[in-house]
C-alpha cells in the first residue's frame, strides 16, 4: 500500500507550493529542492495545473503556486494520480479474502486507519 512515485511528488510539490506561498517558485527551483528529475516534474505541473490545483505564471518572473482559496485533500491527489489502496503490503496484487497473504488478517485494521487519517488529511 505504496503511492506511487508520481502521487509522492505531487504532494512533495504541494506542500512545499503551501509553505513557501508568499511567492511564485519556478519549476527549476521545485526540481532541485525536491530532488525530482526536471522533465517528470514538468509532467506533473501540467497535471495539477490543468485540475485547477496550481497555477502557473508564464514569464521571466513566473512560477507556480497554489490556488487561492483552493481546498485539496491528499485523497483527491491519490484518486487523480490513480492510485488504489488494495494493493497487498506484499506485493501481490489486490488484496483478497481467499489466497491472502501471511500479512492479510493482521495488516487489515491497521491499513484501514492509515487510509482514513491519510485520505482525510487537507494540504
Amino acid at each position: 500500500m505504496l503511492l506511487n512515485a508520481t502521487t509522492q511528488y505531487s504532494l512533495k510539490i504541494l506542500f512545499y507550493l503551501k509553505e513557501h506561498s508568499e511567492a511564485l517558485v519556478s519549476a527549476k527551483v521545485l526540481s532541485e529542492r525536491l530532488d525530482i528529475p526536471y522533465k517528470y516534474l514538468t509532467k506533473i505541473l501540467t497535471k495539477l495545473t490543468k485540475n485547477e490545483y496550481i497555477e502557473s505564471i508564464q514569464g521571466r518572473y513566473g512560477g507556480f503556486r497554489l490556488l487561492n482559496g483552493v481546498h485539496i485533500k491528499v485523497e483527491d491527489i491519490v484518486l487523480m494520480e490513480g492510485d488504489d489502496f488494495r494493493q497487498c503490503i506484499m506485493g501481490n496484487g489486490i488484496c483478497k479474502e481467499r489466497g491472502k497473504c501471511q500479512l492479510h488478517d493482521s495488516w487489515k485494521e491497521p491499513k484501514k486507519a492509515i487510509i482514513e487519517q491519510l485520505l482525510g488529511h487537507e494540504i
